[in-house]
């Protein structure tokens, strides 16, 4: 009897004689030393993600083997390549375990009280062969019935001081105060892996000579010291204790493999070749203070950051080490603020004399100038995998603020007050609030509507054209985002006059003039909010990386200003994505207070902040809105914030009142409407103050009709104080009527270009519709829009009327759905089912666009599924957006209904799994050749049956390299089913000289069978050269007459395969040559079988979907034991739905039932129908 290990591929094996064998914390065998030629060598446990990247590929199963290999060889190899062929000189060959071997298994224990370091359970028992020990869906040993510790208390055991302090420190603070049981016992267990992997670091730490003042000494020292004592987390939870397991993982995995290339590196080079080699998850876990400073060395002028020195990708490892949860925002904040700091540097000059060199610069602008994109291939870009590194740079460090107290609608963990009423936290650095000059409101300190406002707002309408007798004058508008200036950026905004002479006789009749003026000065982590900027669609998928955190960023996203600077930078702005912001432009076409109520957070930046937060009325003659409804005409209004407030009292009391709960509503919607005017007046936002104070009004003036008052429990004072301001909506109300009347002149000064139009807006005779016209299309200042609304008799325009009879309100505001007739009809038919319309309404405007594309003209059979049923709307929705080839658009109507309501309200895992996994495509293949009618509808239903069948079409079996018939073979089991050639290489071309599988009678190529024309070689070599092949195939096959046993649905048969000759040549198989040295034709039969079993009558689909079937529905009870006693068997008994049996060979061949099943990935070795 030996002694025996268990290695997690499931193997037992001897190891008697071996010395010093460490154990994984679940047992199996991972290192050992063994005397090798009279030399103690070590080895260890070595995977195939182990190896070097490079030779992963087509190396598989020929060099790049699993297992144990000698240690120090083994990471010479990770920095030579060409070691790679002497591996196989360096694996430790073990020796299977006999029967009655003493297996070993030393596994962690970690028990309450937890004050002692964790134990190492010992157990023993005897070796029984066939008998599964591994539990594959958990990675467990199997410890037998009745075998207990030896000892029962187990053993000790010894770790470094370092990784002692940390599991003693963590396991006082985060495990004992604890009183849930479960809990303390897997943050115990998490803390225990932990110390276990700080002490394998630290050996390495220890077997690296340092040098008197290296940086990697400093980092060590550091490391260290924050995994003793220091506070690396804050009430952790499980989750957290993973994430920072995973990233110490990937820590040691990184320094493990490249430590040969650490210890040669200069002494003081060596933390950053230890950098170099970590990932940014492993990177997670050096402390912050260590990597900034390797961040300001390597950002050192006189160095490079190039992609191919490695530089770029460092930088974007250490910002995106910032991103996991393990990282406190604590020191998210550090890292941010120390970005923003002017870099000083030392600066060996002359003579060795330091210097002292300024470079008025931040480390962020430095960084940002040091690392480039892919300019050449830039607009093929994608989040994270191109070379668009700067952008990559950007994009990280936006993740890294997004999680920072400079996002004001983040949770920082350090705050003492809540999220305020409008979203946001007041303790976040930008929301200060400062009194202002003049005012006793008091306002944020770093938003003002002169110097900062709080928005860009993007109104096409200010771009405008004129023309007089002799010119054509265009103003064009955009905003700029100077450089960086220290930690600020300046925005300015620039319009652009150029004058066209026509009666001009100069070459050059055009003259251009630029005004330019500063919008607003920012901090670069400053949030902003874009409003209005219409994005290029087919940008909208670059950023899709980029998610929003919900918890973070509601309705209306802000971004900082880095990011804004870095769209301009790449692609001067009008190119880049604004699908992050396009919410906010959506949410302002919405309208009622509900949709208004996510833009609260404006509030807080506005004159009105101290109205809505139920503050003090001082200061309540400080007007809160002056401005003039239409420029160029005086009609001043001023709203003040007494007036305000009078309104806000007026809601905050009545609103649940039933009589006067409509005119509550009506001045909630006025008063927040104000409130966005306040803090910027544009175009739009004046119409919609206009607008809510009109509909205000209207209601007023309803109760007053009716003799209902709207004055309910209000005293005289504050009776008169509501008049006052409702005097002031009046005002506002009045503007409207001057507004269509500015339409009708604007209009006629433009005379014949928008003759069409104006004759259209004539037409209009409610005030309602033309105020709404102007609200949704303006002036039609752009000559471009005047021409697109102008042309084919306005038909635009007509279609804008449709929309609004029809109460479509967000549609009619885009060119692009009132040009197109069948988008409006396909909206006026949806509107017209009033849940049809609510619905649509909520979709994106690119979705609803394709959506129209889709379903405009659908029969009224087919529409009558949405009716039934809305919801498939929002269900079609899910999948909008998804790869081509995989979409819905490869479905027919029919199809897409049916497919939509197999799928109805499944969970997001569901859907992300259709997504992602292309199953759409296969959806499609079983709609179209059903399963027997009995199962056929759970199984289409089926996520599970949808990715089998996707296995059986896509897994690949791999042949051994030295396998009979098909040496290092990749073969689907579509391919094998329609029969594997065996192929023979000759003078560099490939001979077909037998074949293996065929199981299907679609793979059959003559049509008729035939009868063999044998024929004899000199030397006495019988062949078949007849009969020749009657159809034209890359492979030719034929069944042979007489030999058909017929089933239902399958047959017996024998079949040929149209090859070649050959014969044995020294024991090897060889083509035969005839007396010109051509190789021979001949039909030649199966290479393992005289004879097949074949489906017939379905196609190569049909035969791939009843397979799964089979395979999908199997049992462990379906297990076949192999036919001759004593061997081990993987086939399993399965049936087609149409009740043929199969025997499926699949995973490891077996000696005892097997107790788990096969994985759903393996592939298949074969499938045989049986004829029965």
């Amino acid at each position: 009897m030996e002694q025996a290990a268990i290695l997690k591929s499931g193997e037992v094996i001897k190891i008697t004689g071996l010395l010093n064998p460490k154990y994984s914390i679940y047992g199996f065998l991972n290192s050992f030393e063994a005397n090798v030629n009279g030399v103690t060598k070590k080895f260890r446990e070595t995977v195939k993600e182990d190896f070097r990247d490079v030779d992963l590929v087509g190396q598989v199963d020929k060099d790049v083997i699993g297992g144990f290999y000698e240690e120090d060889f083994f990471l010479e190899y990770l920095i030579d390549k060409n070691k790679l062929y002497e591996l196989k000189h360096h694996k430790y060959p073990f020796k299977p375990a006999s029967v009655d071997d003493e297996i070993i298994v030393k596994k962690l224990k970690v028990v309450a009280p937890y004050t002692d370091f964790c134990k190492i359970e010992t157990y023993k028992w005897s070796h029984q062969p066939n008998t599964q020990i591994v539990d594959y869906g958990t990675w467990q040993i199997k410890i037998p019935t009745g075998v207990f510790p030896d000892p029962i208390e187990g053993g000790n055991v010894q770790l470094n001081n370092t990784a002692m302090q940390f599991y003693n420190h963590k396991i006082g603070l985060f495990v004992t105060p604890l009183t849930d049981v479960d809990d303390k016992q897997a943050k115990a267990f998490l803390i225990a892996k932990i110390a276990i992997q700080i002490n394998s670091i630290e050996s390495i730490f220890n077997s690296i000579e340092l040098g008197t003042s290296s940086d990697f000494g400093q980092y060590i020292n550091s490391q260290k010291s924050e995994w003793s004592t220091q506070p690396i987390f804050v009430n952790p939870t499980v989750q957290i204790l993973e994430d920072y397991m995973r990233n110490l993982t990937s820590f040691y995995e990184g320094f493990y493999a490249n430590q040969i290339s650490i210890k040669k590196a200069p002494k003081k080079e060596q933390f950053y070749w230890l950098a170099r080699c970590l990932s940014a998850e492993a990177l997670a876990t050096v402390p912050t203070n260590d990597k900034i400073e390797l961040l300001k060395n390597i950002s050192y002028y006189e160095k490079k950051l190039t992609e191919k020195n490695g530089g770029e990708s460092l930088v974007l490892k250490i910002v995106e080490s910032f991103t996991f949860n393990s990282v406190s925002a604590a020191e998210r904040n550090d890292f941010l603020f120390i970005l923003m700091e002017i870099q000083v540097y030392q600066v060996l000059g002359t003579h060795n004399r330091e210097y002292t060199a300024d470079t008025k610069q931040t480390l962020f602008e430095i960084l940002y100038s040091k690392i480039d994109d892919n300019r050449i291939g830039r607009y093929t870009y994608g989040l994270l995998n191109s070379y668009d590194n700067r952008k990559n740079f950007i994009f990280l460090l936006y993740k890294v603020w997004e999680l920072s107290k400079y996002n004001p609608k983040y949770g920082d963990p350090s705050y003492t007050q809540p999220k305020n009423a409008f979203g946001i936290y007041p303790e976040s650095y930008y929301m200060k609030l400062i009194t202002a000059n003049g005012s006793s409101i008091a306002l944020t300190a770093y938003y003002d509507s002169e110097t900062s406002p709080a928005f860009i707002y993007y109104d096409s309408r200010e771009n405008t054209s004129r023309q007089t007798d002799t010119a054509l004058i265009s103003n064009t508008v955009q905003y700029t985002l100077g450089d960086i200036e220290g930690k600020k950026i300046k925005i300015h905004k620039e319009i652009t006059t150029t004058v066209t002479n026509f009666k001009s006789t100069k070459e050059n009749s055009q003259t251009i003039s630029n005004f330019k003026s500063l919008y607003g000065t920012y901090d670069i982590y400053q949030p902003i909010s874009i409003i209005g900027f219409k994005p290029d669609l087919n940008l909208v998928e670059s950023l899709n990386g980029l998610k929003i955190n919900s918890e973070s960023q509601e309705y209306t996203p802000i971004i900082p200003v880095f990011l804004l600077y870095y769209m301009q930078d790449y692609s001067d702005l009008k190119k880049i994505d604004f699908g992050i912001m396009l919410t906010a432009e959506i949410a302002m076409n919405l309208t009622g207070a509900g949709a208004l109520s996510d833009l609260k957070y404006i509030g807080y930046l506005s004159k009105m902040r101290p109205i809505w937060a139920a503050e003090t009325a001082a200061g309540s003659s400080d007007a809160v809105l002056a401005w003039s409804a239409v420029n160029g005409v005086t009609n001043a209004v001023e709203f003040t914030a007494f007036n305000a407030m009078s309104i806000n009292n007026y809601v905050a009391n009545t609103t649940t009142d039933s009589e006067t709960k409509e005119v509550a509503e009506k001045m909630n919607s006025f008063l927040m409407w104000t409130t966005i005017t306040s803090q910027f007046v544009r175009p739009y936002t004046k119409s919609k103050v206009i607008e809510s104070a009109f509909e205000l009004d209207n209601t007023v003036a309803k109760f007053n009709q009716q003799n209902i008052s709207i004055y309910r429990d209000m005293t005289s004072t504050q009776i008169q104080e509501l008049d006052q301001a409702l005097d002031v909506v009046k005002n506002i109300a009045g503007n409207k009527e001057l507004v269509i009347n500015t339409v009708i002149q604007k209009l006629t000064e433009q005379g014949t270009e928008s003759d069409k139009i104006l004759q259209k807006y004539g037409q209009i005779t409610s005030t309602a519709e033309k105020y709404a016209f102007y609200v949704d299309l303006g002036f039609f200042e752009d000559p471009a829009i005047r021409k697109i609304f102008n042309t084919n008799d306005a038909k635009a325009i007509d279609n804008w009327r449709l929309c609004y009879a029809n109460n479509i309100t967000k549609e009619r505001k885009y060119i692009n759905i009132l040009t197109n007739d069948k988008y409006v009809n396909g909206l006026v038919r949806f509107y017209r089912e009033e849940e049809l319309g609510d619905i649509l309404e909520t979709l994106e405007i690119a979705k609803e666009e394709k959506f129209l594309d889709t379903f405009s003209n659908i029969s009224d059979t087919h529409f009558a599924n949405f009716v039934e049923n809305p919801n498939l709307i929002k269900e079609w929705e899910k999948y909008s957006f998804v790869s081509r080839g995989n979409d819905l658009s490869i479905l027919s109507t029919e199809q897409k209904f049916k497919f939509l309501k197999s799928y109805e309200n499944s969970p997001k895992t569901v859907v992300d799994r259709i997504k992602n996994g292309g199953l759409i495509k296969y959806y499609k293949i079983v709609d179209e050749n059903p399963l027997n009618a009995i199962v056929h509808n759970s199984h289409i239903k089926n996520v599970d049956f949808l990715e089998d069948l996707r296995n059986t079409f896509t897994v690949k079996k791999q042949y051994p390299v030295d396998h009979v018939h098909h040496p290092g073979l990749q073969e689907t089991i579509a391919n094998h089913v329609k029969g594997s050639p065996v192929m023979l290489n000759h003078n560099g071309s490939d001979y077909i000289i037998g074949f293996t599988g065929m199981h299907a009678d679609y793979a059959i190529t003559e049509p008729n069978p035939i009868t063999l024309i044998e024929a004899t070689l000199p030397g006495g070599k019988k062949y078949y050269p007849g009969p020749l092949p009657t159809v034209n195939a890359n492979i030719q096959t034929a069944i042979i007459d007489g030999t058909e046993i017929a089933g239902v649905g399958v047959k017996d048969c024998e079949v040929w395969m149209w090859g070649y000759v050959t014969k044995k040549v020294d024991g090897i198989e060889s083509l035969y040559l005839d007396t010109n040295r051509n190789p021979i034709k001949t039909w030649v039969k199966k290479s393992n079988s005289n004879k097949t079993t074949i489906f017939t009558g379905i196609n190569e689909d049909k035969a791939l979907i009843e397979i799964t079937y089979a395979r999908h529905n199997l049992t462990l009870s379906d297990w076949i034991p192999h036919r001759s006693p004593g061997r081990p068997s993987n086939t399993w008994r399965g049936w087609s739905s149409e009740g043929v049996e199969l025997h499926i060979c699949i995973g490891t061949e077996l000696m005892n039932p097997p107790t788990i099943m096969p994985s759903r990935k393996l592939p298949y070795g074969t499938v045989i129908p049986k004829n029965n």
